[in-house]
């Protein structure tokens, strides 16, 4: 073979083992799936003390209220599917999210401002019924560990994450990290019985007008509210692996190569 063509061999080798280099340290490619809950890949409850046996799903809201005035009090309960992700998808971050409707927690003591308290996320531990859940019962026949839910059998005391809330909130999304939590439920390693929000416990038959600060409602949009834009919904964040072929492509230049030397000797 002549000198030119072992010269054109090579940089054609050289031109394939570049391309492959670039290829095979492609690093894992981004991407963010938001996914609306709605009737058909979510559902949610919300259990009320002055509604024990009542079952409150086609709400469209739901409440974690704590009125003293009354002696009311709901608890959210939510559950939703698992979404598709494109094979040995890496999640790295999942963000839930729940539009504010209504944000009355005040102290009437200080002029009725708005008084900011943590809503935490809690992991479900029992399974439960959307549509014949209630403050006693968690379906039909199956009573809750407590009336509400009993912290450490009905749902995790320990939060899965926390956020501040305050009446400026109305009307925006709020948001939990629950990328833990979910990734559990991606590996099997929990159950996937949804979550609940849990927030400040309350003063029993104390007023707003008493200074208490603990007496308000929080009420968001559900699932099941009519208009979309207003839903619950999960964002995630993952990383997708380089394509496996890639390697043995890269084997395959290389072998080419190493060939076409061989030949120009």
């Amino acid at each position: 073979m002549s000198e030119l063509a072992n010269q054109i061999n090579n940089r054609r080798g050289l031109s394939l083992v570049l391309l492959l280099g670039a290829a095979l340290g492609a690093s894992a490619q981004g991407a963010v799936t938001s996914v609306i809950l709605n009737d058909s890949n979510g559902g949610d409850n919300f259990l009320y003390n002055n509604g024990a046996n009542t079952n409150f799903a086609n709400s469209g809201l739901f409440y974690y209220d704590q009125r003293g005035a009354a002696n009311d009090s709901a608890r959210p309960v939510m559950q939703f599917a698992l979404a598709s992700l494109p094979g040995g998808a890496v999640i790295t971050n999942v963000q839930l999210q729940y539009k504010l409707q209504q944000y009355t927690y005040i102290n009437s003591a200080t002029g009725n401002s708005s008084v900011t308290h943590n809503f935490s996320m809690h992991q479900m531990l029992s399974s439960w019924s959307e549509t014949t859940s209630s403050w006693n019962e968690r379906s039909t026949g199956n009573a809750w560990g407590a009336p509400g839910m009993l912290a450490g059998t009905d749902y995790a005391s320990v939060a899965v994450s926390t956020i501040a809330v305050n009446a400026s909130m109305q009307g925006t999304y709020l948001s939990w990290d629950i990328t833990s939590l979910y990734n559990s439920w991606v590996s099997g390693a929990s159950q996937n019985y949804g979550v609940t929000i849990q927030g400040p416990a309350g003063v029993p038959n104390s007023l707003a007008a008493n200074g208490d600060t603990t007496d308000g409602v929080f009420r968001l949009y559900n699932s099941e509210y009519a208009d979309d834009s207003f839903r619950p919904v999960l964002v995630i964040t993952y990383e997708v692996p380089a394509p496996a072929s890639l390697g043995a492509l890269g084997a395959g230049g290389l072998i080419l190569l190493r060939r076409r030397r061989t030949m120009a000797k």
